[in-house]
């Protein structure tokens, strides 16, 4: 159970994260290489248990070292149920958000609704 949210977790920090952090130090792409993933988890203090995860995610085509392209695949399918609709082809970018706090809850109209019952 430790394992499986310590996987998660880090996971989540790889999707939400590492794309801004890869693209801060080698520039904005859609894929890496495997040297450059590697670097920036040893630097960023990402846990090297999930190392595959990220080459996974961030790397185009299956390292043979690493592991079997079976293996690969099922990994990748993994992540994509998970996170990505479960489109194999998905690309983990660097995403800029637009909007800060909870966009789903807004006290603004109740407000504007409140002054102009007062007049």
């Amino acid at each position: 159970m430790f394992y499986k949210w310590k996987k998660d977790r880090n996971l989540k920090r790889m999707i939400h994260i590492l794309p801004g952090e890869l693209a801060t130090r080698y520039g904005v792409s859609d894929f890496y290489t495997s040297e450059q993933v590697n670097k920036t988890l040893e630097a960023k203090g990402y846990s090297m248990e999930f190392d595959r995860y990220a080459q996974v995610i961030f790397v185009e085509l299956c390292v043979p070292d690493l592991m079997s392209k079976e293996r690969y695949e099922m990994v990748r399918s993994e992540i994509a149920d998970k996170y990505f609709d479960s489109d194999l082809n998905f690309i983990a970018k660097l995403v800029k958000r637009r909007s800060v706090g909870n966009t789903g809850f807004s006290t603004y109209g109740n407000i504007q609704e409140s002054y102009a019952s007062r007049d």
